[in-house]
């Protein structure tokens, strides 16, 4: 069975590899530049690959180092895209709202709101039911009102 990878060295080599310095990478990360060379060398050792060319002067990338690279950026990227799109749903109140109540509860307290609600919040679909039995609420899934 594979391991699980560990996506902090991931976005550590990505920050190593946008900013071409260990000590610039470190500052960002909010870590010890010799801690981030400890996880960049776990790193390497866990892929059998050098990912970067050290000297004292400088810092690039292996061509192994520049192909993971490519593919971190484009990675961290998309799920950065993602999340920025959930960030939508939780700043929008979107879905189906079911709701069963009388028909008098209907009439009377939802119908009369509901003009104001639907511009409030457009992305919410409403199912209305009429029902005066009791029923199971969480099983036909109803959000229940009276």
């Amino acid at each position: 069975m594979r391991q699980q990878e560990n996506y902090n060295e991931l976005h550590a080599f990505l920050l190593v590899a946008q900013e071409s310095s260990f000590t610039k990478a470190a500052i960002k990360l909010g870590i010890s530049q010799s801690a981030l060379s400890r996880s960049i060398k776990l790193l390497e050792q866990r892929l059998g690959l050098q990912l970067f060319t050290r000297t004292t002067r400088s810092l690039s990338l292996t061509h192994a180092g520049e192909a993971l690279f490519v593919t971190a950026e484009q990675s961290f990227g998309a799920l950065d895209k993602k999340l920025d799109e959930l960030k939508h749903l939780r700043e929008t109140p979107a879905g189906l709202v079911r709701i069963s109540a009388s028909q008098y509860a209907i009439d009377k307290v939802l119908l009369p709101k509901l003009a104001k609600f639907k511009q409030l919040y457009p992305d919410i679909e409403l199912e209305l039911i009429s029902d005066t039995a009791l029923s199971d609420i969480i099983s036909t899934q109803f959000d229940e009102l009276c």
